[in-house]
């Protein structure tokens, strides 16, 4: 496998995780913190800018292209509103455009790292 396949199969993987992770119980962490809950909210904001970075070095390899970097921010944010959606009628879960905003600013978060990751990586011409 390419090491542009491995980074789509972990942009894969991740996303998956993160829909799992955001359906299933959490065991009533919440209701002891209460909202807006400040690991949850850190999570939401980790896994995002995790999940925008793989999908940016899975779609361009270590190229900072615009077309890549919003096709990366487009998906993560498609990801994080289907997430609540899916979350809205679940009795355990709840729908919030907190969430989702937080989702946003973590892939945003994401691609910035990446961006500079990118271009610490590109080989330096030499002078003369």
């Amino acid at each position: 496998m390419t090491t542009s396949g491995l980074w789509r199969v972990a942009a894969a993987g991740l996303a998956v995780a993160i829909v799992v992770l955001g359906v299933v119980p959490i065991g009533g962490m919440v209701e002891i913190v209460g909202p807006p809950d400040p690991v949850t909210t850190t999570g939401h904001f980790v896994s995002y800018a995790a999940l925008a970075f793989v999908l940016a070095v899975a779609l361009s390899g270590w190229r900072t292209t615009p077309r890549s970097l919003v096709i990366a921010l487009a998906l993560a944010v498609a990801l994080g509103a289907a997430v609540e959606l899916l979350q809205g009628p679940i009795p355990y879960r709840d729908a919030s455009l907190l969430d989702l905003g937080v989702d946003a600013a973590g892939a945003v978060a994401g691609l910035a790292v990446f961006s500079v990751v990118a271009r610490g990586r590109r080989p330096r011409s030499r002078p003369g």
